[in-house]
């Protein structure tokens, strides 16, 4: 009998926090259309309307399919059917479900002491910006907040620009410490991109840092790239210069100061894994990468049929296409080393600062055969 007159209560705090609900959801309505708002205040209100709309609307919190609200299992007529949270909104307020899914993202992926500190920033009220870190981890989030806490960066480019110049910092503290070294030893097969000095003459802070962008190592200036000892074997080596169209006179020079003779430049024509890459550029947009092959002594190399192009995926920043390993991998003879490596791949020796910091490089086989000797003449 207890419980049979407790029904009644229960039923009306059901119904009242219903009412308290769909009046808070009424009033997140008219808010979230004032134009004062920034972004993160407006995204922060659209999460707190979705979290409403889901308990007043539990079959929606997947999502439905057409004639199942919420995937269930009993189709319904059309008019039974609750619409997701983002047409919903959408339609209240006159915004796009998709800017709609992207404001609710944005407030659900960054954490509250990040949103603490971004308030009152321009990042706030960019969303371009907010919906790049929210793509992040939430501890790089922290990090790069910081830098806008402490006044040093007012947009997320900015702070991304500081993030970099801590990490070049680390980087020259491991190099004074003596934890970066070459291997020993000579090679008879070398890669080599270096960090050409893109950066001078240039504001960095307008570099175009996308997410997951970061140059890779501090750049050189040209002559201190000229003056890198080349652990090249005397008696035969193959090296290959990777540059791009910037530096391709000053790539030549370089290649006289460590000794080397040109013989042919291969192209990299970058394509995403999605489909064609579309580089930027300030004149044509750039869409290929260059590696000047050059020899010292009379190494020996393998010539089949390779030729001077090679089509690749673009993945991360610096680094090569599988292409290209197995090109001069068909090619040459001998110890291989990579100068400046963002991965390790199998039958090569890495040289640089982040190879344990990433995945090891795609490895597909390839062959060759035909053994021949260049002389460097």
């Amino acid at each position: 009998m207890r419980a049979t007159k407790q029904e009644p209560r229960q039923r009306t705090i059901a119904i009242a926090s219903i009412k308290i609900a769909k009046n808070q959801a009424a009033e997140i309505d008219e808010n979230v259309c004032r134009n004062e708002l920034t972004v993160l205040q407006r995204a922060d209100l659209l999460l707190r309307r979705k979290q409403i709309h889901e308990a007043l609307h539990p079959g929606t919190k997947r999502g439905g399919t057409p004639g199942k609200a919420g995937g269930g299992k009993r189709a319904r007529a059309k008019s039974e059917i609750v619409s997701s949270f983002a047409a919903t909104t959408a339609a209240k307020i006159g915004r796009s479900t998709r800017t709609i899914q992207h404001e609710v993202m944005i407030a659900s992926r960054i954490p509250d002491d990040v949103k603490m500190i971004l308030h009152g920033s321009k990042i706030a009220d960019d969303k371009t910006d907010l919906i790049a870190m929210s793509r992040m981890p939430v501890e790089r989030q922290r990090v790069l907040a910081s830098f806008v806490d402490s006044g040093k960066a007012e947009t997320l480019r900015e702070a991304r620009y500081h993030e970099w110049q801590g990490i070049i910092r680390k980087q020259q503290r491991d190099i004074d410490r003596g934890r970066v070294v070459l291997p020993s030893g000579v090679f008879e097969v070398i890669a080599i991109d270096p960090p050409w000095p893109y950066h001078k003459g240039e504001d960095v802070t307008n570099w175009p840092w996308r997410p997951g962008w970061t140059p890779a190592y501090a750049p050189m200036a040209l002559d201190e790239i000229a003056k890198m000892k080349i652990p090249a074997n005397p008696e035969g080596c193959v090296l290959f210069l990777w540059t791009t169209h910037k530096f391709m006179r000053h790539a030549f020079k370089i290649l006289d100061a460590w000794g080397f003779e040109e013989r042919s430049i291969i192209t990299w024509v970058k394509k995403r894994r999605t489909g064609e890459h579309l580089g930027g550029g300030r004149w044509l947009r750039n869409t290929t990468d260059f590696a000047i092959m050059a020899v010292t002594g009379s190494p020996q190399v393998l010539l089949t049929t390779q030729t001077t192009v090679i089509h690749g995926a673009f993945d991360r920043h610096s680094e090569k296409p599988v292409e290209f390993y197995e090109l001069v991998e068909s090619l040459c003879v001998g110890r291989r080393l990579e100068m400046f490596a963002r991965s390790r791949r199998s039958g090569w020796e890495a040289h640089g600062l982040e190879i344990d910091a990433h995945r090891p490089c795609p490895q597909r086989s390839s062959a060759g055969n035909g053994l021949v000797t260049v002389r460097a003449t």
